[in-house]
């Protein structure tokens, strides 16, 4: 019989899940939240010493998602009152049997509460993906990882770029 956290395992093994939208040009619901934006930041959440040790470094991601969103035209900036857009990756290692991983990249932007008129930072951009496999996280696992990324900031700049075009 198979034990239930290696089927878990094999389960996420074989289905990588992206959770978004194929673009078609045009910006979407939240493609549309990001027209008349100026300026952002980018922020890599913590990133745990596991993956870390695998490659996985934070700073490298975000010069590189700065770099990809200004050769885009898109303007960073650093501030305490910018939106921003956030990178975060977690993982669970279950041991010898599997591990799972989560990626995800959203935009937070100021907004204004239908239900009672309070502005408030809210996400109105979010992608994620999630994945794993048997075994322990390895160095493919990671490129893996930084792909998902990859792909998720190049659907964020094209949203971007369609809710605001020049």
């Amino acid at each position: 019989m198979i034990n239930r956290y290696a089927f878990a395992g094999l389960c996420l093994a074989v289905c990588v899940i992206v959770y978004g939208h194929a673009s078609d040009g045009a910006p979407g619901p939240q493609g549309e939240s990001l027209a008349s934006i100026t300026s952002l930041s980018v922020v890599v959440e913590d990133i745990s010493p596991e993956m870390r040790s695998l490659g996985l470094d934070p700073d490298v991601i975000r010069t590189d998602t700065e770099f990809r969103l200004r050769r885009s035209g898109i303007k960073v900036e650093a501030g305490p009152d910018r939106p921003w857009l956030c990178i975060m990756t977690q993982h669970v290692d279950r041991g010898r049997s599997f591990y799972y991983f989560t990626v995800r990249v959203f935009f937070y932007q100021l907004g204004t509460l239908l239900s009672n008129g309070k502005t408030m930072y809210v996400i109105t951009w979010d992608r994620r993906a999630i994945g794993g496999g048997g075994g322990k996280m390895t160095t493919d696992t990671i490129r893996h990882i930084r792909k998902s990324i990859s792909d998720m900031v190049d659907e964020f700049i094209n949203d971007f770029l369609a809710a605001n075009p020049k």
